[in-house]
Order: C-alpha cells, then structure tokens, then sequence
C-alpha cells in the first residue's frame, strides 16, 4: 500500500465533510472506472475532473484502496470506482480556490526496445552522431 493512502483519505473524507462542492482530477490508471462512459478522447491520457456537488454525486463510499461514488454524467448516474493511487489532486475552486492538494502520481512505464550486443544488429555495426546539427 502506498505511504500517501492514509493521508489521501484522511484529506478527502475531511474535504466531504466540511464542502458541498469540491473537485478532483482523477489521472489514468487501470482501476479508475467512470461507468459504461469510462474515460473518452483526452481523458485517456491527462486523466478527468470530477466535479463532487450536491446535484452530482451521491452514496459517496471511502473503502480501504478505493473510493466508490455514484455520479451523474449527462444526466445519467453511472458507477465510478477511484483507486487513491489515481487521484491526482483535490480542490475546491477552480477560479479562486481556498486549497488545492496535487500528489504525485506514478507514471506509467513504458518498456524500452532491446538493443542487440549494444552495437551490432545484423552484422552491421551501428553509429550514432549526438553532435550538433551541420
């Protein structure tokens, strides 16, 4: 489990209890579920905004690695399931906010290609120029 979990929810359950709106940026990761909706176009990569207010969400649930809230997208309420690890950050104000709390999210890792025997592919030794451009 990740040290920051316990302060996320400490933070988060404390921002439900004392504001009727506040907002969270929800990052990319494999357990966020937005619904049937999921995450669309942009969202795949720079994650979502969620917007928690009175008209928005309800059954608000804080579980020990999740968060579990029923929102409405589009005027349909849809399930949304939120690892702690994904969120990103928390606010209240996007205009002239009183706090924001941003945390560090890890990135996704990407799996670098293999270099064969470091300077031979096929038999042909390979150069590379990092000089500047002529």
């Amino acid at each position: 489990m990740d040290s920051i979990i316990p302060f996320k929810k400490e933070l988060i359950g404390s921002v439900t209890a004392n504001y009727l709106k506040f907002f969270m940026h929800i990052s990319p990761h494999p357990g966020v579920v937005i619904g049937r909706r999921g995450l669309v176009d942009e969202e795949k990569t720079r994650g979502i905004v969620l917007v928690f207010g009175p008209q928005s969400y309800r059954d608000f649930r804080m579980e020990d690695s999740f968060i579990s809230v029923t929102m409405k997208f589009s005027g349909r309420w849809e399930e949304v399931f939120i690892p702690y690890e994904a969120v990103a950050a928390v606010f209240n104000d996007p205009v002239s906010p009183e706090f924001i709390v941003n945390f560090r999210v890890p990135e996704k890792k990407t799996e670098q290609p293999k270099e064969e025997n470091n300077t031979h592919q096929e038999g042909k030794i390979i150069r590379h120029d990092f000089g500047k451009k002529k």
